[in-house]
């Protein structure tokens, strides 16, 4: 399901970036950027954790020279994206228009009041790819996961379904989409959950860039790095309960009923503490959204290996280590 999920946001995340479907799920075989860019994305990570890594990637360069470098995957990753940058550029002068994030950062000016460059371009479309591609995946991914664990909850959540679309052949069919998956409460929660359990970035750090006393009169000096982890904090039964450490999509109501909405420092999972949070975060729970509510309202789904064992992958995002294996049977009605 992994690959399912991986695949699918990284089409999803590339056509709204820059407009280009790399067909992953359909293609036989590698795609080498998209292979590159985790490797990449791993590099960087062990960059951090092993000061050692340089060493080791020359000494591996040494032992295996067929294989493909770092600094080769790098290359595969920029000249893709320049490519694509200076396709575009062409097909601007020709009178081309476009919908996709890279259109319109193209028509505006940075921070100087001047255009982008092409090596602006290709460092939004990185950040972009890096914000949305995993995170995204590795959420529809434990959400599918807790909802096998949980058959009660995917139960309800298909009741939901169910009463938003009552006489739709499918999701993907209905004339409000969007409208509707943002009113169901039920789905939201169930996806919040997720996020809090299973946040897609577990570990964040921050650098104090002046002198600063928080709240609780803790004075931080400038040039200190500050790091918090969610998936403790989501862990911690002072903010979440005795039972925090339980998938319970319930914890998200408040007694009126209505979903309930914990203060920033509490929850922060797209990192919505003033001026640096996250600017997708509709936009990926929308994604994630539609991706499981069309998946349980078309397939039944169990694991393929019932005693499977999850392990986390090291990295940015929190990846399921060798995947999750399911098997899916249609539901009747479609």
């Amino acid at each position: 399901y992994r690959k399912f999920s991986d695949s699918n946001n990284n089409n999803y995340t590339h056509r709204i970036g820059f407009g280009q479907d790399l067909h992953i799920l359909t293609k036989e075989g590698v795609i080498p950027v998209s292979e590159s860019f985790d490797i990449c994305s791993n590099h960087v990570v062990n960059l951090y954790m092993n000061p050692l890594t340089p060493f080791i990637e020359k000494f591996d360069g040494i032992l295996h020279p067929e294989t493909k470098s770092i600094a080769q995957h790098y290359e595969t990753v920029n000249e893709f994206l320049f490519n694509v940058i200076q396709q575009r550029r062409k097909d601007v002068e020709e009178g081309k228009r476009f919908d996709d994030l890279l259109w319109h950062f193209m028509q505006g000016p940075n921070t100087h009041q001047m255009s982008y460059n092409d090596q602006e371009l290709r460092d939004i479309l990185i950040n972009v790819i890096i914000a949305a591609r995993d995170t995204t995946a590795v959420s529809i991914a434990y959400a599918i996961y807790m909802l096998i664990l949980h058959p009660e909850v995917q139960s309800k959540l298909l009741l939901e379904i169910e009463c938003c679309f009552p006489n739709e052949k499918g999701i993907l069919e209905s004339d409000n989409i969007i409208e509707t998956i943002s009113h169901m409460t039920y789905a939201s929660a169930v996806l919040n959950e997720t996020f809090r359990l299973f946040p897609p970035v577990p570990v964040n750090e921050r650098e104090v860039v002046e002198d600063d006393v928080w709240p609780d009169g803790t004075i931080v000096r400038k040039g200190t790095n500050i790091s918090w982890s969610s998936y403790s904090q989501a862990r911690c039964s002072k903010i979440w309960g005795s039972d925090c450490k339980e998938f319970k999509p319930e914890r998200w109501f408040s007694d009126n009923g209505k979903l309930y909405k914990p203060a920033s420092g509490e929850w922060n999972v797209f990192n919505n503490i003033g001026a640096r949070a996250c600017l997708g975060e509709r936009l990926a729970r929308l994604e994630a959204l539609a991706a499981i509510l069309i998946f349980v309202q078309r397939y039944k789904i169990i694991l393929n290996k019932p005693n499977q064992k999850i392990d986390y992958e090291v990295g940015v995002a929190l990846k399921i280590k060798n995947g999750l294996e399911v098997l899916v049977e249609k539901r009747h009605s479609y």
